[in-house]
């Protein structure tokens, strides 16, 4: 029951927030609306929430009720990453280099590096948090930390590798399922 305590409200906040990156991350135009590259780096936000909370268990920290926060404060993280990549994606577009590969380099060469510093900021934070004498406070900044960590890695790892399946499906102009 704990563990579904507001599951409602992270499904909102996870549709609204999806509505919201949509809009944002895609463009204004319905023609380059990613939807679907919108919903996988919304569920390597999940996917870092659950590897949080399975990580910390397995050190030995019990699931608490104020664990219910996670998925809030990881979503915005990881959307955080997720615009910034995109960002950066978007600003090489005048690049003469028409290599998708070259250009997710470049793209990781400089996003990479904002990443990189705000998610070790936000790491270090909350493992300072771990030192404290209270115990659900200590496992609550534990599986912060590994959230953020684990966020992190996926956002460079799995999102990227979806926006390089994306773009190449919006330059060949073939459905997803056809690129595979």
């Amino acid at each position: 029951n704990t563990i579904f305590l507001d599951l409602q409200n992270v499904i909102l906040c996870f549709l609204v927030m999806y509505i919201y990156t949509s809009v944002m991350l895609n463009g204004s135009s319905w023609s380059s609306m990613r939807f679907f590259l919108t919903a996988i780096g919304l569920f390597s936000v999940l996917l870092g929430v659950i590897i949080a909370n399975g990580l910390a268990s397995a050190i030995g920290y019990e699931y608490m009720p104020h664990f219910a926060i996670l998925p809030f404060l990881m979503v915005g993280l990881g959307i955080d990453d997720m615009f910034v990549i995109m960002k950066v994606y978007r600003n090489l577009d005048g690049l003469k280099e028409s290599d998708i590969e070259s250009k997710i380099g470049l793209t990781l060469r400089h996003a990479g590096v904002a990443i990189s510093v705000t998610s070790l900021t936000d790491i270090c934070a909350f493992a300072v948090g771990a030192i404290t004498v209270f115990p659900a406070l200590q496992a609550f900044c534990v599986a912060c930390s590994l959230g953020i960590a684990a966020i992190y890695v996926l956002q460079l790892t799995w999102f990227v590798a979806w926006l390089v399946v994306d773009e190449k499906r919006r330059l060949n102009q073939t459905p997803l399922c056809n690129g595979l």
